[in-house]
Order: C-alpha cells, then structure tokens, then sequence
C-alpha cells in the first residue's frame, strides 16, 4: 500500500469527494460569520494601531475560500496603513484556484488593496524561506487550517508560528476534534495503513495537552460536522472508493490493501457510523483552538 499523498492527483479527487459530502465548509463559514467575525475581529480592532499595517499569515490555505470570508470581516472592520496577506499551500491545484479566486470579478472589491505575497511551500517550507529571508516579521492573524497532521514536532510548530504573533494577534488553528470518529478511526487502524504518510494524526485534543503544557492561553470551540460515508460499503461506487482512499489516507485502498485489513475496516465504520435511514454518517467535528498574544 502507498500513501495517497504520492498522488496529488488523486488527493484532490478524494477530497473533491469529501466536501460533496461532508458540511465541513458549513460549519467553518458559520463559525467564521458568527465567532470570528464578533470576537476576533473584535480583539483585533481594539489591538491594532490604524495607522500600521495589518498583516495576515495563511497557512494550508487551500483553495482559499475560508480565507477570503475571513478578509471581508477583517476589511469591513480594522483600520489599517495596508493589508498584506502571504498566503503558503503546498499543493499547486489548489494555491492556484486560490490565486484564480483572488482575481476573480466576484473578489475585485475584496482583494483590491490587498498585497498577495504567494508560497507554495509546506509549513516546514516556508520555515525554512523564513529564518533565511524575513525573520522579523510579525502577523497580526495567523491561520491554520488542518495543517498541524503533517509537521514533524507540533508543540515546536506551535512555538514557532505563536512567536510570529504581533502584540494583541491572533493564531487560529483548526483540527479535527478530539471525540471525532477521526481519533477512533486513527486509535484503531493507523499502525496498518502505509508508514511513508506523513500523517501524526494528531487532534485538537493532543493540541490542547501541548498548549497547556507550553503554559499558552487559548479557547476551544467545537465545529460539530458530519460526513455521509454510504458509499464506502458500495464496492462498485467510484465515490466509495475515493471516500475510502480520503478516510485510510491511502492510495487505492480497495484495490491494494490485504482484503482481511479491508474487511475489518469496513465493519468497525459501519460499527461507529451513525445511522439514519438507508444512509450512513461518520462524525466528522472539527475544534477551533484561538490563541490571543
């Protein structure tokens, strides 16, 4: 078995897949209209000196549609010298849509004024093009989303991107949540799936335990979300297949891991789904983690 994550390619088919599916947009958005645009925002304007630059650090900003809902609330509230916004996605599809987002007709009054300084870098990456170019620099906000999964040490990466806040900034990291069916998924099969993945399966849970052991102040706030998964019992759906591959994290899960491995995957997420009517759903929460300097 590989990691799905040899096949850029497929990764995006699978997580096409996953959005289909899943209301993981839904409750970000709502809790980015509603939270962040009340309490966020909120701290940031009364920190922020109107005559600086604000100064925002997106990192897996995927295709970047959270993004840019969070710069309306941000536009439409703190004054500010200039808005500068770097933007680092490793993946080039997607670092590319967003690119396309920004000079889309629809965003033209959005992102007008903005300074997009573009990196298709992980976040060790952009680390490393960092200590070597723009050390100083401090963020006003900085936003993760799922990004903390692939970074070798995550209390130092916690460290790190904290120590980037500006006086009175805010880093925002979204994770899947501790009692998600994700943790239980992770507890029972992640020694069985491919060991080249980068993945340390990580949750908001392991999250928390490192900030409070590192003595950082913080809120958590549950994002509760579902994903149907019927498909997945359906040996001739395609979208089961890729919904497997998105879930195992492995590439072409129903045609190369050993068939007993399959078998027992499949019973333990019928086991843990929950059920309603013919349709299956796999608890998909995530957790906001809101640290404040």
């Amino acid at each position: 078995m590989k990691s799905l994550y040899t096949d850029p390619d497929r990764y995006m088919q699978t997580f096409r897949v996953f959005l289909g599916l899943s209301d993981e947009h839904d409750a970000m958005f709502k809790w980015i209209n509603g939270q962040f645009a009340n309490n966020v925002v909120d701290g940031l304007t009364q920190s922020h000196p109107p005559d600086q630059p604000f100064r925002v650090l997106g990192v897996g900003s995927g295709s970047g549609e959270p993004d840019l809902a969070m710069l309306s609330h941000i536009k439409s509230r703190i004054r500010y010298s200039s808005l500068m916004y770097c933007v680092v996605e490793p993946n080039f599809t997607q670092i590319s849509q967003f690119q396309e987002a920004v000079k889309s007709p629809n965003n033209a009054s959005l992102c007008s004024d903005v300074a997009f300084d573009w990196r298709q870098l992980t976040s060790e990456g952009f680390r490393a093009f960092a200590s070597k170019t723009d050390a100083t620099t401090k963020y006003n906000l900085i936003v993760m989303i799922q990004v903390l999964y692939y970074v070798p040490d995550v209390e130092e990466t916690i460290r790190y991107y904290h120590s980037l806040l500006a006086e009175g900034g805010s880093l925002i990291i979204l994770q899947v949540s501790g009692d998600s069916h994700w943790h239980q998924v992770w507890a029972e099969f992640s020694h069985l799936l491919p060991q080249n993945d980068l993945c340390n399966y990580s949750t908001s849970s392991e999250l928390s335990k490192v900030a409070d052991g590192i003595g950082l102040n913080y809120v958590t706030v549950k994002l509760p979300s579902w994903m149907e998964v019927s498909s997945c019992f359906d040996e001739t759906s395609d979208e089961g297949s890729l919904l497997l591959d998105f879930i195992t994290e492995t590439l072409n899960f129903a045609e190369t891991a050993p068939a007993p491995l399959q078998k027992n995957f499949l019973s333990y997420l019928k086991r843990i789904a929950r059920a309603q009517g013919e349709k299956m759903y796999f608890d998909n929460s995530q957790s906001v983690l809101i640290f404040q300097k």
